[in-house]
C-alpha cells in the first residue's frame, strides 16, 4: 500500500493552473459515432466521415465555447451567415451535409473501439483533449437549434475530421488552425488570437481579477472586470481605421502595441480611461452647440489621446490595475480643461476649417497639441 507519493510541480505548472481556469479542461468525448469513415496514418493519425448533427448539438450544449479553446474565435451568435445555417437545419436537414463545409477537431488522443469499428460503415471512437478548430459557427448554430428542437436534427449529418496530434508541437496545432480558417471570411483581428502575447496578457490580467476577451464572439457583459481587444485598438489608434491595427499581426502597428514588453497594467488602465472619457463626452455633448460640440463629436479620439498621455505620467499607472471609479475621478478632474484648451486652440489656428477635417489631419493635430 502506498503511504506517500511525491509529484514534482514546477512554478510554471502552478501559474498555468491558476491562470487558465476552465480553459485548461481536458474535454473527453466518449462513444463518438462516425459513419462511412476513413483514416489517414501519416504524418498524424486522422479519421474522417459523417457524424449525426444531434451529437454535435449535445457537445455544444454540454461544453459551449470551451470546445473552441484553440480556435481563433467563439460562436458569434445570430449573424447573417449563422441564420442561413439555421434555416437549412430547420427546413432541409437531410441536405445539410451537402450545404455545409463540416468541422475539424484536434485531439490529444483518439482511441478506436475495435469491437465496434470492424467495418467502415460505422465506427466508435473516444476523443481526449478535444478542441474544435474549424466550424465554430456551424457547431454553435447546431447547438442553438438542438436546444430548441432536438427532434428536427434526427435526419441531419455533417462531415467531420478528427486529428490525433499526440505529441505534436503546439506550433503544429496553431498552423493547422490558421490554414484551416484562411478560406473563410475572417477579419484580420481574428488571427490575433493565435499570438502568444495575447494569451500572456490574458493570464497576467486574470491574476488581477480581470478577464481579457481577445477572441471574436466574446462579449463584454461586466465592464467593471472585463476588457476586450476592441477596447485596446481604440486606445491605440485615433481618428483612423481601427482595423488597420490588426491587418497583419506580424507587422507594425500591431507589433508596436502587442509584443513581449507590452504592459498589462497600462493596457487595462488605458481601457478604463477610454470608458471614462466616453462617459464624459456623453454627459457634455447635449449641453453645448456649435463648434465646441463638434470637438466632442469629431475630436473624441484626440481628446482620449491627450488624456491618456496626461494620466500615463501618474506614478503607478504602469504598475497596478487602477479601478474604474478611481480612473473616472482622475478623468473628470481634467476632462473639461483639456476640452476647453483644444477648442480654444482650434479657434485660434483653424477658425475657418470644419472640425471633422481638422481631427483627421495629423499635421493640424500636432499644431493643436503644441
Amino acid at each position: 500500500m502506498e503511504l506517500l507519493v511525491f509529484v514534482e510541480s514546477k512554478l510554471q505548472d502552478i501559474y498555468d493552473y491558476l491562470a487558465n481556469g476552465q480553459n485548461g479542461d481536458n474535454i473527453v468525448l466518449d462513444d463518438v459515432l462516425l459513419n462511412n469513415w476513413g483514416t489517414i496514418d501519416a504524418p498524424y493519425k486522422a479519421y474522417y466521415g459523417t457524424i449525426p448533427v444531434a451529437a454535435i448539438g449535445a457537445w455544444f450544449n454540454q461544453y459551449g465555447n470551451r470546445l473552441f479553446a484553440k480556435n481563433i474565435r467563439y460562436y458569434k451568435g445570430s449573424t447573417e451567415v449563422n441564420q442561413g445555417i439555421r434555416e437549412v437545419l430547420k427546413n432541409e436537414p437531410d441536405k445539410f451535409f451537402y450545404y455545409n463545409n463540416g468541422i475539424k477537431v484536434l485531439c490529444k488522443k483518439i482511441t478506436k473501439k475495435a469491437a465496434y469499428s470492424t467495418e467502415r460503415n460505422t465506427g466508435l471512437f473516444v476523443l481526449e483533449g478535444v478542441s474544435l478548430v474549424n466550424g465554430a459557427q456551424t457547431t454553435g448554430t447546431i447547438g442553438a437549434v438542438y436546444a430548441e428542437s432536438p427532434d428536427l436534427l434526427n435526419s441531419a449529418c455533417v462531415y467531420i475530421q478528427m486529428i490525433d496530434l499526440g505529441e505534436a508541437s503546439e506550433e503544429q496545432a496553431v498552423q493547422i488552425t490558421k490554414l484551416s480558417n484562411t478560406q473563410n471570411k475572417i477579419e484580420g483581428k481574428d488571427f490575433a488570437s493565435l499570438d502568444p502575447n495575447q494569451e500572456r496578457l490574458r493570464m497576467e490580467l486574470s491574476f488581477g481579477g480581470i478577464q481579457y476577451l481577445y477572441k471574436a464572439g466574446a462579449k463584454v457583459d461586466s465592464p467593471e472586470r472585463q476588457i476586450s481587444l476592441d477596447d485596446l485598438t481604440i486606445t491605440a489608434l485615433a481618428k483612423r481605421n481601427v482595423g488597420a491595427l490588426t491587418e497583419n499581426i506580424e507587422k507594425t502597428p500591431y507589433k508596436l502595441l502587442f509584443n513581449g514588453s507590452t504592459n498589462s497594467f497600462s493596457l487595462h488602465n488605458n481601457v478604463q480611461v477610454l470608458r471614462a472619457v466616453e462617459h464624459c463626452i456623453s454627459q457634455n455633448e447635449p449641453t453645448v452647440t456649435g463648434r465646441k460640440r463638434l470637438v466632442l463629436v469629431h475630436g473624441n479620439r484626440y481628446l482620449l489621446h491627450l488624456i491618456i498621455s496626461k494620466l500615463q505620467q501618474t506614478e503607478d499607472f504602469t504598475t497596478r490595475y487602477i479601478g474604474a471609479t478611481e480612473i473616472a475621478t482622475l478623468v473628470s478632474d481634467i476632462f473639461t480643461e483639456v476640452w476647453e484648451n483644444v477648442y480654444a486652440s482650434m479657434e485660434e489656428h483653424f477658425a475657418e476649417s470644419y472640425p471633422a477635417h481638422i481631427f483627421k489631419n495629423v499635421g493640424r493635430l500636432r499644431t493643436l497639441e503644441s
